[in-house]
This record gives structure tokens, sequence and C-alpha cells, in this order.
């Protein structure tokens, strides 16, 4: 069966997930049956093009919407893309704070998944509470959901992945990256795209350090020190 993709206003494409799109047409009221059928039916339309924009996407579903149910669902699928409703989540601590898409997606992205997949995802666990109506919530509830979610649409991989980060998240451990290589290869900026993508606030880069050491201790003391990684050869007594 081929396979239908679906481009981001990013530019990022990823596969059209089927699941996903059944539970925002169930927050328009629909029944499971009735999303399913008009996201079999949407998938349907558009697989021949192969791949098709999150826009072209839309617009088909508000067609179907339309002739099989009438203005209402689609209104209530416009609401739905408006994102409107906060659902606010007890931490581990007993505190209150609102469940945010965006921190959420983070959250995913750290398992390996690309931006667009991980802002979906996102979406669909906010639109499971919004369909429960349920608008206070655990954290572990999140998680429960998160998880379900992840071993439907994408397998057991990313799902362990995400329970792994979030055993971490609640842990007092410590996460230290060390990014070694050649000069000039890029080790700064892997390290700035990782702590990027794990939401590490700080990083430190060797050539930093050597300047400060550098500050600090003269070159007649520790000449190679004070000369390129190229050519610390030249420094360095061979004969010692």
């Amino acid at each position: 069966m081929s396979e239908l993709m679906v481009s981001g206003a990013d530019g990022a494409v990823h596969p059209f997930l089927r699941g996903i799109l059944t539970r925002s047409l169930q927050s328009t009221g629909l029944s499971f049956d009735e999303a399913y059928a008009v996201a079999d039916q949407v998938r349907n339309t558009l697989v021949a093009k192969g791949t098709v924009t999150s826009e072209a996407l839309r617009s088909v579903v508000v067609q179907c919407l339309e002739s099989g149910f009438g203005q209402e669902r689609v209104h209530a699928y416009h609401m739905v893309l408006e994102r409107r409703g906060r659902i606010r989540f007890r931490r581990r601590d007993n505190e209150l704070d609102w469940f945010s898409r965006r921190l959420h997606q983070k959250r995913l992205e750290r398992c390996g998944l690309p931006i667009d997949t991980a802002s979906e995802l996102a979406q669909a666990v906010y639109q499971e509470f919004v369909a429960s109506k349920s608008y206070e919530v655990r954290s572990g509830e999140i998680d429960r959901v998160t998880l379900d979610l992840l071993e439907k649409e994408l397998g057991g991989e990313f799902a362990e992945r995400y329970r792994s980060w979030s055993r971490f998240d609640r842990g007092d451990g410590i996460l230290v990256l060390l990014c070694g290589g050649a000069p000039g290869v890029g080790k700064s900026t892997l390290a700035a795209e990782i702590a990027t993508r794990l939401d590490i606030v700080r990083t430190q880069s060797t050539d930093m350090l050597r300047e400060i050491m550098r500050e600090m201790v003269p070159a007649a003391l520790v000449p190679e020190l004070h000369g390129s990684s190229f050519d610390v050869n030249l420094s360095v007594d061979s004969k010692g």
C-alpha cells in the first residue's frame, strides 16, 4: 500500500497518521467509526499524490466533513484546529501548572521524533483530554496517554525512549555529554544542536576553556597551550 506523506509549514515531511486524524475528528463530536471513516476517506483521496501540504490535507478534511456531516462539524473542526481550551495538570510535587503543547512537543523531540510528528502527537494528547472534558489531570495521566499514542502510532521503540526520558526527568541524576574529536570537525556545532534538542541550558567549548587557561598560565610554562591545535607538535619537546 502506498504511503501518504505530509509536508509541514517548516518543510519537514512526515507520514500521514490516520489514528491521530481520527482522534482530532472525534473531538468534533464524531463517533470513532465516523471519525475513522472520514480519516480513511481523506487518505484514499490524497494517497495517489504521494506528498501533500498540511494545508491541502486540512482542506480535504473540511470537504469530507461538509459533504458527510454539514457545516456544524466543519465549524467544530476549525475550533479544534484553533486549539481552544486550556488543560491544567498537577505535578508530582502537587503543584498545579498549565499543560503546554510546545513543551510537550520538546519532550517528544528528545525521543528522536521529527518536529512535525512531535507537534501532532502533542496536539493529539491535548485533544484526548479535551474530548474527555478532562481539564485538570495529573502528570502521570499525561505520560500514560502519551505512551499509549506512541505505542499505537509509532511502535514500542519510541514509547520506550519516552519512558526512559521520563524516568530521567523524575530522578536526581546529572547528564553530562562530552563531544570529542579533532580540531575543526564541528564539535561545538554538534553540542549546540544536541543541547537544543535535549533542553540542556549550559554548554562549554574547549576553545573558551583554552582561552581562560592562556590568561592564567604563561607561554613559557606551557608553550603548547598557547599554540594552535594544528601545530601543537612544534611546541612539544619530543626528546622528553
